[in-house]
């Protein structure tokens, strides 16, 4: 995310004090010209971008400059290559390393239309540094082209509690979408349900990114798995079209459609972080597992099974058929390392479908997102009051950290374990003394009530009414 920076800051601020120190005359006019420029151009682009954008350009160029230490007409194409294998070993995206490219190449491309050097600069005119690099930013060493085959790919979605779960069928269907449409986090995060055609045949979505626009076919198995999830939710027969498809639950324990915060998207992090849950109980790495990993993934599935480079083109809605050629290139290029935690495929004797962490157990999984339905009845459910279910909730929470203590013997488990029935304990306590209020409250207007009452009737009795 873009540093938020309210005031415009100038070029020769962001300029080590050690390199200005050391500045000659001639050198310090001209980068009092280059930073008017620079202010100049950021006041522009503030008025025709967003927020974001605008704080993200001025972050890319203090990016540049803290990592060449030169002043901006020093930088080199070679210095631009090297910035940007320093931003892939760090492990950037591709496209967040053609982001700050571009937003860097803007600015030169402005000075270069002003026409300043004639006049303003005594060298030979400035040359924008980063022409080409920017389609060139996949070959350089360090940019992810790790995928997941099909074992692990099993073992992820196996690791999904779906049978009883609104949560994790909604998971479940996340996964199948990036799976089979190789589509970017924030066109599936904030999906809504106005961009759903739904037909006799196909269902057909209208994919969104940024300023960019595209419909295709939904697949048919993530489709299914979208409609299941909805279903299992409740939300199905009152959805509107402005409501996200992939929303974030309220309460995550009621299968109550009113529990759901339909107008807000999931957050991107918490999304992938439920992801890398899910690869841990399967066995799997979760560092290893990133967006763009799922994404290769889908790539490398429909080259499996036969599909083109113009169809994956397609599927990708990448401007150019070149960059899916190349970006294919790289995938069948580079060597598959595997996702197993230690670079070993667990059997199936030691791992089951679904494997817990006794700490995420509890907060995050099967024993917690239907808690009381193995207590209470789904009419008894919806009879509680909000105090009884928290209690409810919490007790039964407290009872399951109990039984998962005698599964582990990892002081750091037991810790988290106690930490969890802790904050259990501190929840029905404060539930319970809000219960004790609301009583206390409700015996206090009662008492009143019938104060009130009396008073009325010795009122009568005596003749005296409100007018006297």
């Amino acid at each position: 995310m873009a540093e938020k920076i309210d005031k415009v800051p100038l070029l020769s601020d962001l300029i080590s004090s050690e390199r200005k120190d050391n500045l000659s005359r001639e050198e310090r006019e001209r980068l009092l010209l280059w930073s008017q420029v620079f202010e100049e151009w950021l006041n522009i682009r503030k008025k025709t971008v967003t927020k974001s954008v605008h704080g993200r350009s001025i972050k890319s160029w203090i990016d540049l400059l803290d990592f060449s230490q030169m002043l901006p007409w020093e930088i080199t194409t070679e210095i631009i290559r090297d910035w940007i294998v320093f931003l892939s070993k760090n492990e950037l995206a591709v496209s967040t390393i053609r982001v700050k490219i571009t937003d860097v190449s803007i600015f030169y491309e402005y000075w270069i239309e002003q026409g300043l050097d004639e006049y303003g600069c005594r060298e030979t005119a400035i040359r924008n540094p980063t022409l080409g690099l920017k389609t060139l930013a996949r070959d350089f060493p360090g940019i992810d082209t790790q995928y997941l085959d099909e074992e692990e790919v099993e073992a992820l979605l196996g690791a999904i509690d779906i049978d009883r779960s609104p949560l994790g069928k909604r998971d479940y269907a996340i996964l199948q979408t990036v799976l089979a449409t190789g589509q970017h986090m924030n066109p599936v995060r904030t999906l809504k349900w106005g961009q759903l055609e739904i037909k006799k045949d196909l269902t057909q979505v209208q994919w969104k990114r940024g300023l960019k626009q595209r419909v295709e076919v939904y697949p048919r198995e993530a489709w299914t798995a979208v409609l299941e999830y909805l279903i299992a939710s409740g939300r199905i027969e009152n959805i509107d079209k402005g409501c996200y498809v992939f929303a974030a639950a309220k309460m995550p324990y009621s299968p109550s459609v009113k529990k759901w915060d339909e107008t807000r998207a999931l957050n991107k992090n918490k999304m992938l972080e439920n992801i890398r849950n899910y690869a841990n109980w399967a066995g799997l790495d979760p560092k290893q597992i990133r967006w763009q990993r799922l994404r290769n993934t889908a790539v490398v599935r429909r080259l499996q099974r036969g599909m083109d480079a113009e169809a994956i083109h397609s599927l990708l809605g990448q401007s150019r058929l070149r960059d899916t050629r190349r970006h294919i290139q790289n995938l069948l290029a580079e060597e598959k390392v595997p996702f197993w935690k230690d670079n070993t495929k667990p059997s199936t004797e030691i791992i089951p479908i679904k494997r817990y962490r006794p700490g995420q157990r509890v907060q995050h999984g099967e024993s917690a997102k239907y808690l009381l339905e193995d207590v209470f009845g789904l009419e008894e459910l919806k009879a509680l009051t909000q105090v009884e279910y928290e209690v409810a909730r919490n007790r039964i929470i407290i009872y399951r950290v109990m039984e998962l203590l005698d599964e582990t013997e990892d002081y750091r488990e037991i810790i988290k374990l106690v930490e969890i029935a802790g904050q259990s304990a501190v929840r029905i306590a404060k539930n319970k003394k809000w219960e004790a209020k609301e009583k206390e409250w409700k015996m206090k207007a009662k008492h009143e009530e019938e104060i009130l009452k009396e008073i009325e009737r010795i009122g009568e009795e005596m003749g005296i009414t409100d007018k006297d």
